[in-house]
């Protein structure tokens, strides 16, 4: 029932389940991958997917976590689950700081060491490497980007919106769910019992890595889209399984494409190639600091005073310059600001070279020059500003000047 057409998310969910244990092949430094469901209004399936996906081992309520529960004990079951998925029902962190910490935790595979009051190492032994089956009415991965540097754990997560057809008998989710429960366990001491013969073994190591490499060929995959990679081989090979064992009557390849279209769309290929760009990340840096930018019509000129297009309002940081197109940024304050949203000064420059948008990365110019304001010599970057990266800043700068 839920491998019929407009329930692939909920099939996606049983066959993440089944895949669970072939993430301890793909990555031994690494814990596992995230699939993040999300239903903002009930009756979508989301709670009969968590259900289906946790059947294949066990009972969810055996199986699941929420949000009661502390840290300390979702990083103990967590390493008693091993290689079996983890179900976390209602995942709603809406700190953006502190899923970031969860999830960086949960895809290491390890949980925090800590310290006794004796002051010795209280060694948890809790490791893992496996997937968890998430459900929630909120976007994981939009509450990610609002982190610092939160881009790269949201790309360890695959989300997908539950949903069902709309001619679907969706009062059968209770009995469905019930009867999932009463034969909880059995399809994955099948699929375990068959997956450990050495020669299925043996074929299932060799094949896994390979579906991950094709993957990442076909779809020209950057290396922080690992996870999704290695999520995606080990569901493809799951179904595989599945499906010659008789355990399910589906087709893995439906599944995958499905799930591959919403992944790795030209649209999600085209923002995470935004995103990603350190020059975006001084586009930010210029948004969060126009109060501290001053506008000139030009350059400075000796002994001639120009009028202001726009003063600012806090302490002088951006110098834009609009006849020349040049802007100039002390170097201290976006130093401190990229160690804050924890990037790379390296990178910054390298990108804003390559994209011949760095004039001088270093230069001793006094910001006011021409003005009335009093200031020294700081060291700035110089760089063209009259480059569509920062079209939006520019109208922004505009429209609070009109105001």
């Amino acid at each position: 029932m839920l491998f019929a057409p407009g329930f692939e998310a909920q099939g996606l969910a049983v066959l993440t389940s089944f895949s669970a244990p072939f993430m301890r092949w793909q990555a031994h430094s690494e814990g596992g991958a995230i699939l993040s469901l999300i239903s903002r209004q009930g009756g979508k399936g989301k709670s009969t997917a968590l259900t289906a996906a946790a059947s294949v081992w066990g009972r969810l309520e055996a199986m699941k976590q929420t949000n009661s529960d502390t840290r300390v004990a979702r990083g103990i079951v967590t390493g008693v689950m091993g290689n079996l998925p983890v179900i976390r029902d209602e995942y709603t962190q809406r700190d953006p700081e502190i899923l970031r910490e969860e999830i960086q935790i949960f895809t290491e595979g390890r949980d925090k060491q800590r310290g006794a009051a004796d002051g010795t190492l209280v060694n948890m032994g809790a490791s893992w490497q496996t997937i968890m089956i998430a459900g929630s009415n909120t976007s994981l991965v939009d509450t990610l980007r609002a982190a610092k540097n939160g881009e790269a754990m949201a790309g360890r997560i695959a989300e997908f919106v539950v949903d069902i057809p709309k001619n679907a008998a969706h009062w059968k989710g209770d009995a469905l769910k019930d009867s999932m429960d009463d034969n909880a366990g059995f399809a994955g001491e099948l699929f375990i019992r068959s997956v450990l013969q050495p020669a299925n073994m043996a074929y299932l190591k060799a094949l896994v890595p390979q579906i991950r490499e094709d993957l990442i060929k076909k779809h020209n995959l950057a290396s922080d889209q690992r996870f999704a990679a290695r999520w995606l081989a080990g569901v493809a090979a799951a179904g595989l399984v599945v499906r010659h064992l008789g355990l399910l009557d589906l087709s893995p390849d439906r599944v995958m494409d499905w799930a591959q279209e919403r992944l790795f769309s030209e649209e999600t290929a085209t923002f995470r190639a935004r995103v990603e760009e350190p020059s975006y990340m001084l586009a930010r840096f210029l948004s969060d600091n126009l109060q501290s930018t001053l506008i000139m019509p030009g350059p400075f000129v000796p002994r001639q005073k120009q009028m202001p297009i726009k003063l600012p309002t806090r302490s002088l940081l951006i110098r834009q310059e609009l006849s020349s197109g040049r802007m100039f940024i002390e170097v201290k304050a976006l130093r401190e600001w990229m160690q804050m949203q924890e990037q790379t000064w390296k990178d910054l420059m390298d990108d804003l070279k390559a994209k011949g948008l760095l004039l001088n990365p270093s230069r001793l110019i006094t910001l006011a020059a021409g003005t009335d304001m009093a200031t020294g010599q700081v060291p700035c970057v110089e760089i063209k500003s009259d480059e569509p990266i920062f079209t939006g800043m520019l109208a922004e700068v505009k429209k609070e000047s009109a105001a």
